[in-house]
């Protein structure tokens, strides 16, 4: 692939015929029109003074504070400065520019308010080859590393091009290109958003799946038999069966299964919290004699426990057998059979926090909720009643755990709204 072109939908391969492989970047006309459409209402609302965080707010603790809007471009500025903060040996060429390109995918939907010759100048580094450099430590997911990424941007910070490590302003001067002074709200959307673990995975996913399909489509077996030029044939033995590669693929699937959950559970926290949620406790309306959900929570979170558990690599536990005539075995078994075990067991989380969804919905005197949000609650309670008083929650949990592993969900929303694209 020569050029990915933004506007419909973008793909790992996309992501990693830029990265990877040096393939340009073009925006079509139907990106360039949304991110217009969109900036057109930043702008109105900046001119307006509306409380909009990061737009006429400070930031994290500070969205109390009023920003003028002669000081917004000098706050953008500043929140790229205190945000630069990561530390250690810088992250591969081909992560940083993965990077970029999710910006342009993530920016680029039509809602976050960007410029587009913001987004240009993004484009434009990719094309020329100049690369930030990105040290690759102090993350908790997002924020610092994408910090190094807009200094460079700003005409700052430390860049690759043509081989030479140079000041930003530099590395932009000699690829033919020019600083962005950052706009109402671009400080925080260059910051925002989940960029690095979206290009880190990506990269990651693409291998996991060329090494999966190399396996798929390989000859495992000890000896393995091969045609010879005199008409004959040779028996190599040598046991070409490892499963370390896959079972690798299925480690690392392991541990997105016990991330999500985490994510899971902290939702359900937050519904059962009072305090948090301003619902009645443990969603219970009854609650002179009722303990509402309350357990669930702790059924939610005995399976995340197990699913820690199962987190754990099987492929680093390698043992020899066979009196050293197998010197090496590879766990790639029990490591796939961990992903399978770590599905099923998720499932559960998910129905846990379904019902604990459609209880809090049930808390409120108006239920009006959006098209597809009213499909997943009709079909949710199409099996699980409004708990008014305690019951056994066993059946439910199992009933909806088995309407997501069919897809029953998805289906729901995709003839409320049209079909999801994932």
């Amino acid at each position: 692939m020569n050029t990915a072109t933004l506007g419909g939908t973008a793909t790992i391969n996309d992501l990693v015929s830029v990265a990877r492989f040096g393939a340009k970047v073009a925006f079509s006309k139907e990106y360039e029109e949304r991110v217009n459409h969109c900036r057109a209402h930043v702008d109105r609302f900046s001119h307006e003074g509306k409380a909009i965080y990061g737009l006429t707010t400070g930031l994290g603790d500070n969205w109390k504070k009023f920003i003028p809007e002669k000081d917004r471009e000098t706050i953008q500025r500043n929140n790229i400065y205190a945000h630069t903060c990561a530390v250690g040996e810088p992250i591969a060429e081909e992560c940083t520019r993965a990077m970029m390109f999710v910006m342009l995918c993530h920016f680029g939907s039509g809602h976050t308010g960007v410029r587009l010759e913001t987004l240009a100048l993004i484009r434009d580094m990719l094309n020329a080859g100049i690369s930030p450099v990105v040290p690759g430590h102090g993350s908790v997911g997002y924020l610092t590393l994408e910090g190094h990424i807009g200094m460079v941007m700003i005409g700052e910070g430390k860049a690759t091009y043509q081989g030479e490590t140079l000041d930003g302003a530099e590395a932009l001067k000699r690829a033919g290109l020019k600083p962005v002074v950052l706009s109402s709200k671009e400080g925080l959307i260059l910051l925002s958003g989940t960029t690095s673990v979206t290009a880190f995975a990506s990269l990651a996913i693409y291998d996991a799946q060329t090494t999966l399909a190399i396996e798929l489509n390989s000859s495992v077996d000890n000896p393995l038999i091969f045609d010879e030029e005199d008409g004959g044939a040779v028996a190599l033995m040598g046991c070409n069966a490892d499963g370390t590669y896959a079972g690798m693929a299925s480690d690392s699937l392991c541990i997105a299964i016990t991330d999500l959950c985490k994510m899971s559970n902290s939702r359900i926290d937050r519904l059962l919290n009072s305090l948090v949620s301003e619902l009645p406790a443990f969603l219970n309306k009854n609650a002179d004699f009722n303990n509402g959900l309350m357990m669930i929570q702790y059924a939610s979170a005995g399976l995340q426990g197990e699913l820690r558990i199962l987190a754990h690599p099987a492929v680093v536990d390698n043992l020899t057998t066979c009196a050293n005539q197998e010197d090496y075995v590879n766990m790639g078994y029990n490591a796939a059979k961990k992903a399978y075990d770590s599905m099923h067991l998720a499932k559960y989380i998910l129905a846990a926090e379904l019902i604990c969804d459609g209880q809090a919905l049930d808390c409120y005197k108006d239920k009006r909720c959006a098209k597809g949000t009213q499909a997943i609650y009709d079909l949710l309670r199409s099996k699980v009643p409004e708990m008014d008083n305690d019951m056994p929650l066993t059946p439910y949990l199992e009933a909806v755990a088995q309407q997501i592993i069919d897809g029953a969900y998805i289906r729901a929303v995709d003839v409320s709204i049209g079909e999801l694209k994932f």
